[in-house]
């Protein structure tokens, strides 16, 4: 059931039509397609109102590719090509064309936020890398420094291994515990703090 605002039934023209993805077998381009249905709220035998939708039906028909212009023949029924759709994955292919891809991922480009990027790569080593790869290999390069008193996170964005807590016996009990670093000077814990 369609719900667009707040969880509510809806029959906007983005709730009633369904998207579909043709790949054109000449170029391997990535068509995309929609049907478009007609909506009607509804409601229900115990009160409840929905979005009733139903979508036209017909006889397959050809679709000339986006990119080529190569004929897909029958094609299952659809109402139009989505333009915006087709014109970013056009920009999305011409990234992939035209930008080097990470030496370990394959990947050279990113959505942001709806828009395709290139990928920014780092030079390790003699390889280019993105940033999610870069961080993998750092930590395979630089195991963990943790022990039975320090505890390390990685941090990806300044790609090394950073202090989160350390264990510290209170001098009254003896008992261990776990601290932030910068709490690592309560020389008490919080039962024995409390007796004092």
């Amino acid at each position: 059931m369609p719900n667009c605002d707040f969880g509510t039934p809806c029959t906007c023209k983005e709730c009633r039509t369904n998207i579909r993805n043709e790949i054109c077998p000449s170029c391997g381009f990535d068509n995309v397609i929609e049907i478009e249905g007609a909506g009607e709220i509804k409601t229900d035998r115990k009160g409840i109102r929905y979005a009733d939708i139903t979508y036209p039906t017909g006889n397959p028909q050809n679709l000339d590719c986006f990119k080529c212009g190569h004929s897909i023949i029958n094609v299952e029924f659809y109402t139009r090509i989505s333009i915006p759709e087709c014109k970013a994955n056009m920009k999305r292919d011409a990234i992939k064309e035209s930008s080097k891809p990470c030496d370990d991922c394959n990947v050279n480009i990113q959505n942001s936020l709806g828009t395709y990027k290139e990928i920014k790569l780092f030079e390790h080593k003699g390889n280019f890398l993105c940033k999610e790869c870069l961080a993998k290999r750092i930590k395979t390069e630089n195991p963990d420094p943790s022990d039975q008193n320090k505890k390390f996170t990685f941090n990806n964005n300044d790609l090394k291994w950073v202090l989160s807590k350390v264990r510290v016996k209170c001098k009254s009990c003896g008992k261990p515990r776990w601290l932030m670093p910068e709490n690592s000077w309560k020389n008490q814990c919080l039962p024995c703090f409390k007796k004092a």
